[in-house]
């Protein structure tokens, strides 16, 4: 194994692409105990590694302020010199290597500009926007089907750093934690559990979306059978839209919350239902129990890991596809919520977690 003393792993975003990650720092940490490991990350995602025990160094790109600042004619000469600030920063660190999980242009970019002497990358056949130019080593092809974790650690091994069991370690933050006790406990007391749905998706997965009358009926569902209100998660953008689903009364909005609140309210939580999205890939990785509802994509590859939550999926013959524009996602719309209301009496009865009773009395 070569040792690697000044390493980078570069995957900038989004939400649920750097949980799959974690297993691979958790690798390199466990395989360079003496190495100095930093990771290079868009700012939006960064709360997720901030205060990790398996890093020495957070490297944050703040994307959005670069892009509006080199859009805006006051602001572009200064925005420029701060970006040539940042990368010649990059190139004083002298990383001698960099793990570059994204494999797209901006992360091959951000890997290249290091000027590390070993930057490898995913397989051709996997890597994306010219990312093959940027890299001087490749992985291994993987077989259809598999997971991202997987795949990550397989990189790894490529570059002759073993990796076993996949290990997720998501670090707690004190602050974030004592900011959503109050409301997590209050809801546990008043409710039964703290059930959480999770309706949304990014503005970009927008056809990863079940349909809003499904929540509405599948929160009716849950509040009949446990006489608990789910707990509707939002975030920027999304909040009418989760006030719509609370309207009728069988569902609550949750708080505002940052990326780290949300973990924490996500860490205390005795199931979340959502579809493939951040807060999704949050909760299999924190352990707590999952109903994932996947349509466009394919649950094996992005789905909760090593059977951590249940996965409603119809696997028609146009999935899995990336067709944003779909003016009929029916792979989505068919899921019915009786099914999806089932798995979550399922998981529920599993898991060793305080949740609602199974067989619980009706109410009208």
């Amino acid at each position: 194994m070569t040792a690697f003393r000044n390493v980078l792993i570069v995957r900038m975003s989004a939400i649920g692409d750097v949980v799959d990650c974690l297993p691979a720092l958790a690798a390199l940490r466990k395989a360079l105990p003496g190495a100095k490991i930093s990771w290079i990350v868009d700012d939006r995602c960064a709360d997720l590694l901030r205060g990790h025990p398996c890093l020495d160094e957070l490297i944050s790109v703040p994307r959005r302020k670069w892009v509006n600042g080199l859009r805006n004619p006051a602001l572009l000469m200064r925005t420029a010199a701060e970006i040539l600030e940042f990368y010649a920063s990059q190139r004083r660190r002298t990383f001698d290597a960099v793990f570059d999980f994204q494999s797209n242009l901006k992360s091959g970019f951000n890997g290249f500009m290091t000027g590390a002497p070993f930057r490898i990358g995913l397989d051709a056949g996997e890597s994306r926007e010219c990312n093959v130019l940027f890299n001087n080593s490749r992985s291994s092809p993987c077989p259809p089907g598999m997971h991202r974790v997987d795949r990550n650690l397989n990189l790894l091994r490529c570059a002759g750093i073993p990796a076993g069991a996949a290990e997720f370690i998501l670090p707690s933050d004190a602050e974030a934690a004592e900011k959503v006790r109050g409301f997590a406990d209050r809801v546990r007391a008043e409710e039964g559990a703290l059930l959480l749905f999770n309706p949304h998706a990014s503005a970009k997965g927008g056809y990863k979306r079940w349909p809003s009358s499904s929540w509405t009926s599948l929160a009716r569902t849950v509040r009949a059978e446990s006489r608990a209100r789910p707990v509707i998660l939002w975030g920027p953008g999304e909040k009418e839209a989760a006030d719509g689903l609370c309207r009728n009364g069988d569902a609550l909005p949750a708080p505002a919350t940052s990326l780290p609140e949300l973990i924490e309210l996500i860490r205390r939580a005795d199931l979340l239902v959502g579809a493939d999205s951040g807060p999704m890939h949050i909760a299999w990785a924190l352990g707590t129990p999952v109903v994932a509802i996947f349509g466009p994509k394919d649950p094996r590859v992005y789905g909760p890991y090593g059977g951590r939550g249940e996965v409603l999926y119809l696997g028609l013959d146009c999935s899995p596809c990336r067709e944003i524009g779909c003016p009929d996602v029916k792979c989505m719309g068919g899921i019915p919520p009786d099914a999806v209301a089932a798995a979550v009496r399922s998981v529920l009865s599993r898991t060793s977690r305080r949740g609602l009773p199974a067989g619980a009395p009706e109410t009208s």
